[in-house]
């Protein structure tokens, strides 16, 4: 659109109407202008959006329990997964009680799964939810990061 304008305005300074060339160039710069203030505070206004969207996970690192930005979740950190909570990555159970896990998104099955460190199916999968009880996930190569 930008571009049809500037040939209007083109053709207007060959016709000899250089004032409304003139109007219509500026015209043209201040629109453009004000597109790409709007486009710079759009693109700060989403970056915002985003870290105070980023979900928080709980991890034991150095004996201590810390909430960490689930971005900031490294290999080794032992991954906290309480009732009601996203899994914020893929892990393996080492310790678990009543734990169960809804994989719907990943298996379109309704039903949570009950999951412990004994059983054959040991892994937590980033996306589910938590539906009961509580669990630690090890954070070793399973892990993927967002």
């Amino acid at each position: 659109m930008i571009i049809l304008l500037l040939v209007a305005a083109l053709i207007y300074f060959v016709n000899g109407m250089v004032s409304d060339a003139i109007f219509m160039v500026s015209a043209i710069v201040v629109i453009s202008l004000i597109s790409l203030y709007q486009d710079s505070r759009s693109r700060n206004a989403l970056e915002k959006l985003k870290y105070f969207t980023q979900p928080n996970c709980k991890v034991i690192r150095d004996g201590e329990i810390v909430e960490i930005n689930s971005e900031e979740l490294v290999v080794g950190d032992n991954l906290i997964i309480e009732e009601g909570t996203l899994v914020v990555a893929d892990g393996t159970i080492v310790h678990s009680n009543d734990f169960s896990v809804n994989e719907s998104i990943l298996t379109g099955e309704s039903f949570a799964v009950f999951k412990d460190k004994s059983k054959e199916d040991n892994f937590v999968y980033k996306g589910t939810t938590v539906e009961s009880g509580l669990a630690i996930g090890l954070g070793n190569q399973l892990f993927y990061f967002s």
